[in-house]
C-alpha cells in the first residue's frame, strides 16, 4: 500500500471514531458533507496558484521582449520603404545594404528615349548609411525606454543610400556601361539629296552618343534622392543626355528649303504653238534645266534655270511640237509651174528657239506661271495678201522626182542643172523640207563611215547633208539615184556649184520636195 492511500485509509479510521463520538452525544456528521468542503478549498488554491503563475509568467514575457527589444528596432520601423520591426540593426543593415546594391538606374533622356541602365552598386553609401541607421537605432531605444515597443506609432526612417563622391569615377563607369553595351555612333543630319530628276529628303540617323557630362550632372544631383529601396529601377533624367542631329527632316530650315524648291517647280507655264499644240512643262522639265543652291550666302534657298539647259529643252519641244506646222503653198519664181503644198519647218527653222527659251527662264525666275507664245519669223515665207507661203525672190529649189535643182537670185533664175541626190535603194533618201544653208566651206573633205572624199565646195543645209560637188560623177540626173545615189547630199556638177557658191549667202533658203 502506497502513501496516499494510507493517508485515505487514516481519513477513514478517523471519520469514523468522530461519527461514534457524535453519536454518543446526539448528532452525526455527514461523511459526505464534510468531503464536499475539502474539495472546495483545494480548487480555490489551485486557482491561485493558475493565476500567480500566469502573472509570473506575463512578468518573465514582458521582461524578455524587452530584453528582446533591446537589440532590434521597435515595432512599426520602416526604414527606407522596408519594414524593419523587430530586425536587429546588424541585420537591418546588411539586407538594406545588399538590396540596394542590387538595384539599376534606369537613365534616359529628358525626351523619355532610354540612354543606359546603369548598375548601382558602386554608388552604395555603405559607410554614411550604416551610421545613419545606428544612430537612428540608438536615438529609438533611448527615447523609447525599456517597455517602449508597447507604444504603439509609425516610427520611420529615410536616409541617402546612394552617392556620388567622385564624378570623375562616375563618368568612367558610366562610360564602360555605355560603350559595353552597344556600339555608338554619331547623329547624321537629316538634309536634301538633289538628284537628276528632283529631290529627296535624307532623314539622317539619330546614332546614340551620351553627353557624359549631362549625365554624370544628373546622376549626381538625382541619385541621393532615391532612397525608397522597394523601388528596383529607378529613373533618372537628364537633360540633353543624348547628343542629337540639329537638322531634322522637321526642321524649320529644312522645310523652308523644301518649301522653296517646291514653290519654283510648282511654277505652271504653258507653251502655246499657235497650231492646236500646247504643251505644259512638267515639274520634272524645270528641274532638269535649273540650278539649285540649298544655301546661298544669306542662306536663302535659291533656285535659277540654266540658259544652256532651257535651251536644250526649248530646241527639244521646238523639235517635237513645232514640226507640224501648218502646210504651205509653195509659190516658186518660176510662174509655169503649178503651186506646191509642202509642210513648213520640218527642221524647226521657223520657229524662234532662242525667243522662246528666254521667255521660259524669264518666267521662271519670277516664278511666274505663264502662257508662252513661241515666236516665229515670218518676214521671209508669209505674205499676208496672199495668205500661202512665199520664199521671196531667192532661194534654191531642189525636186527629188525631176533631181533638178535651181537657183533664183532676186526672182531670176541664175543657176539650173540635173543633180543626184540620196541613193533610195541604201535608205539614204535626202530628207523634204525646208531648209537654210548653215555655212560654207571650200577645199575640204567630207569623211564618213566609209568614204573620204574631197570636195571644192560645201555648203550644209540639213546637219551634214549639203551642196557639193561630185568629181567622180560624170552623170547626173534621170534614175541614178534610186540605186546609185550619194549618201543623202545633193551632188551637183563642179561648175554649177562653183557659181552657186559665189553667188549664196548663209541663211539662204533651201526647198527640198
Amino acid at each position: 500500500m502506497n502513501e496516499t492511500e494510507n493517508q485515505k485509509e487514516n481519513f477513514r479510521q478517523r471519520c469514523a471514531v468522530l461519527q461514534d463520538e457524535n453519536a454518543s452525544e446526539g448528532f452525526t456528521v455527514p461523511m459526505e458533507e464534510t468531503a464536499t468542503k475539502k474539495r472546495g478549498n483545494k480548487k480555490t488554491r489551485i486557482a491561485l496558484v493558475i493565476a500567480l503563475s500566469l502573472v509570473l509568467l506575463a512578468v518573465i514575457a514582458l521582461g524578455g521582449v524587452s530584453v528582446y527589444y533591446r537589440s532590434a528596432f521597435l515595432p512599426g520601423t520602416v526604414i527606407n520603404g522596408y519594414d524593419c520591426s523587430g530586425v536587429s540593426e546588424a541585420g537591418a543593415a546588411e539586407f538594406l545594404l545588399g538590396t540596394a546594391k542590387s538595384h539599376t538606374a534606369q537613365l534616359r533622356d529628358a525626351q523619355g528615349d532610354a540612354v543606359v541602365a546603369l548598375p548601382l552598386e558602386s554608388f552604395v553609401d555603405t559607410d554614411g548609411f550604416t551610421a545613419a541607421l545606428e544612430e537612428y537605432f540608438d536615438a529609438q531605444h533611448a527615447e523609447a525606454g525599456l517597455f517602449g515597443w508597447m507604444t504603439k506609432g509609425e516610427r520611420s526612417l529615410e536616409t541617402d543610400v546612394y552617392t556620388v563622391s567622385d564624378t570623375a569615377a562616375a563618368g568612367e563607369l558610366l562610360s564602360r556601361v555605355l560603350y559595353d553595351e552597344t556600339p555608338r555612333q554619331a547623329p547624321v543630319d537629316a538634309r536634301i539629296v538633289l538628284g537628276e530628276d528632283g529631290y529627296t529628303v535624307d532623314p539622317g540617323s539619330k546614332g546614340n552618343l551620351v553627353n557624359l557630362a549631362n549625365c554624370v550632372s544628373a546622376i549626381a544631383e538625382q541619385l541621393p534622392a532615391v532612397r525608397d529601396l522597394r523601388e528596383e529601377s529607378p529613373v533618372i533624367e537628364a537633360k540633353n543626355a543624348v547628343i542629337r542631329q540639329n537638322v531634322t527632316a522637321e526642321s524649320p530650315e529644312l522645310l523652308a528649303q523644301r518649301a522653296a524648291i517646291d514653290a519654283y517647280l510648282a511654277t505652271e507655264v504653258t507653251l502655246d504653238f499657235q497650231d492646236g499644240n500646247t504643251y505644259t512643262l512638267t515639274p520634272q522639265d524645270i528641274w532638269r534645266m535649273s540650278d539649285v543652291t540649298l544655301s546661298d550666302a544669306e542662306g536663302q534657298t535659291v533656285c535659277a534655270p540654266v540658259p544652256e539647259k532651257v535651251k536644250a529643252l526649248s530646241d527639244a519641244l521646238a523639235d517635237e511640237y513645232a514640226l507640224d506646222g501648218v502646210y504651205a503653198k509653195f509659190h516658186n519664181a518660176e510662174k509655169t509651174r503649178p503651186y506646191i503644198y509642202y509642210r513648213v519647218g520640218d527642221t524647226g527653222w521657223i520657229l524662234d528657239r532662242d525667243a522662246l527659251a528666254s521667255d521660259i527662264a524669264a518666267a521662271l525666275e519670277t516664278e511666274t506661271d505663264a502662257t508662252v507664245t513661241p515666236s516665229y519669223d515670218t518676214s521671209w515665207y508669209w505674205k499676208q495678201e496672199y495668205w500661202f507661203y512665199n520664199f521671196t525672190d531667192t532661194f534654191v529649189e531642189i525636186s527629188l522626182d525631176n533631181q533638178y535643182m535651181w537657183y533664183y537670185v532676186d526672182g531670176k533664175l541664175l543657176v539650173e542643172t540635173p543633180v543626184v541626190t540620196g541613193n533610195i535603194a541604201a535608205g539614204d533618201d535626202t530628207r523634204r523640207g525646208c531648209f537654210r544653208i548653215a555655212s560654207m566651206t571650200t577645199d575640204t573633205y567630207l569623211v564618213g563611215p566609209t568614204w573620204n572624199d574631197h570636195v571644192e565646195y560645201w555648203m550644209p543645209f540639213d546637219d551634214q547633208i549639203g551642196l557639193h560637188d561630185s568629181s567622180w560623177r560624170t552623170e547626173y540626173g534621170g534614175d541614178i539615184y534610186l540605186t546609185d545615189g550619194s549618201h543623202g547630199c545633193v551632188n551637183t556638177p563642179l561648175d554649177a556649184i562653183a557659181t552657186i557658191y559665189n553667188n549664196i549667202t548663209v541663211g539662204t533658203l533651201v526647198v527640198v520636195y
